[in-house]
């Protein structure tokens, strides 16, 4: 299933340009009419799994299938290219002659490697040999950008906290060790990349183990993938999972949760615990 909605959304996105070209070159309609581009033809093939009705949101489901890979920014990417197209597509407006290449074409052929690496197919089989040469040195471009960014960024938060007295940072380090103590489930702390203060680490639940003993406690390990880093000693944001990679902070976290058999089982047997 997870193949199908990847190809879906993949198609979904390709769609958004305009007269779009095939990879052997000939003219495709704007409305998709004409030789069909090779993601359409992996959407016929990927279809074998019945698509269920809520992938009618599929940047949003992907999101969730590929949680690292297609993180916040592409999936909002993918939101913003579909209402893009789809004024172009519903009024008589040219939303694309208006939007520079230089504000979506790298991002476009970067959510496209993702979805072709999740499927196991090479970007040359979406765009043909040449085009992604070219996509490749844009998305390389887009990385760099981001490192560079991300870089000066910490650089710039480090420098304004080292300006400060050390009576000032001596200060700040007891209040940011005073509030890790308010951080709990899906907010953890990590030493911030800038000042090495405390800062707190914050994501969503990923998954959940099975309920295990610990002594006379059942409990249960949840696991979270980390989205933000905020730290009050600096100010310093980092503000989705690239820019964490890019400062080498540990994308995943942990926690253990008590729990009760009856709430683990009741889901399950719903209509006994109702008749009890």
């Amino acid at each position: 299933m997870g193949k199908a909605v990847l190809a879906v959304t993949c198609a979904g996105v390709l769609g958004s340009i305009g007269a779009d070209k095939n990879p052997s070159g000939s003219e495709c309609g704007s409305r998709g009419r004409g030789s069909e581009p090779s993601v359409r033809l992996w959407l016929r093939v990927e279809r074998s799994a019945q698509v269920p009705p809520d992938s009618c949101r599929p940047a949003l489901r992907l999101q969730k299938i590929l949680p690292e890979e297609f993180n916040k920014p592409r999936r909002e990417f993918c939101d913003f290219f579909s209402n893009i197209r789809n004024q172009e597509l519903h009024t008589c407006d040219l939303p694309f002659e208006a939007l520079s290449e230089t504000k979506w074409l790298a991002r476009f052929y970067d959510v496209c490697q993702v979805l072709c690496d999740h499927l196991g197919k090479p970007l040359c089989d979406l765009f043909g040999s040449e085009e992604a040469k070219t996509a490749e040195g844009l998305i390389k471009a887009l990385k760099e950008e981001k490192l560079s960014a991300v870089k000066s960024k910490i650089a710039a938060h480090k420098k304004v906290f080292e300006e400060k007295t050390q009576t000032e940072r001596t200060q700040i380090r007891v209040q940011q060790a005073t509030l890790v103590n308010s951080w709990y489930a899906n907010q953890t702390k990590v030493a911030c990349p800038a000042c090495k203060c405390w800062a707190r680490l914050q994501g969503t639940l990923e998954r959940v183990s099975e309920p295990f003993y610990n002594g006379e406690e059942l409990l249960v390990k949840n696991v979270v993938l980390a989205n933000r880093l905020e730290c009050k000693g600096c100010d310093l944001v980092l503000a989705d999972i690239d820019e964490l990679h890019i400062a080498e902070i540990e994308p995943h976290f942990e926690y253990y949760e008590v729990t009760e058999l009856h709430r683990y089982h009741e889901e399950e047997f719903g209509q006994e615990y109702d008749n009890m």
